[in-house]
């Protein structure tokens, strides 16, 4: 299993789940880290880690900045990025279908390599954080639940990285 992460100033964002159930490790590619916990959304299933990775270590990061609310919009394209099994990385593609509950709703495809991983917009033909894969609907074949970039962008307003997001 490979976990593609998000970035940002030396801290990543992940799904919570993912962190309790590493305990103390959190794998990208093929390597353990240990980490620092930067802030924790109980409610929305997110938290912020700060790793301790090596500076000779080059991870697969995404850097760059958070999605603008208006262009979190249905139709937009949105992109999922993950590593399943030893395919190496792959990007799945859908379009918004919904952002008016609690998840942001997408036809891109989850699966066992891209789950806690980034859904991506494009802003002028740059990549920006739209939010991150969260739940597969059951009985609910091609549509499925991502955290929204509002509540990353909370997060990180309450855990004193606010300078982080623009």
């Amino acid at each position: 299993d490979r976990v593609y992460n998000t970035n940002i100033d030396g801290k990543i964002i992940e799904l919570r789940q993912k962190v309790l159930d590493n305990k103390k490790l959190i794998y990208v590619g093929n390597m353990g880290f240990n980490y620092k916990m930067a802030g924790d959304d109980k409610e929305n299933d997110i938290s912020i880690l700060k790793l301790n990775v090596p500076k000779l270590v080059d991870l697969p990061y995404f850097k760059g900045k958070l999605a603008k609310e208006e262009l979190i919009n249905p139709g937009n394209f949105a992109y999922v990025v993950g590593y399943p099994r030893d395919l190496g990385k792959l990007i799945t593609q859908g379009i918004i279908a919904s952002k008016d509950s609690k998840y942001l709703f997408s036809t891109a495809t989850i699966n066992q390599g891209n789950s806690g991983g980034p859904l991506f917009l494009l802003d002028n033909g740059q990549p920006v954080l739209g939010g991150l894969s969260a739940v597969n609907l059951q009985g609910v074949n091609g549509v499925n639940g991502f955290v929204h970039v509002k509540d990353i962008r909370n997060l990180m307003k309450k855990s004193g990285l606010e300078d982080l997001l623009e």
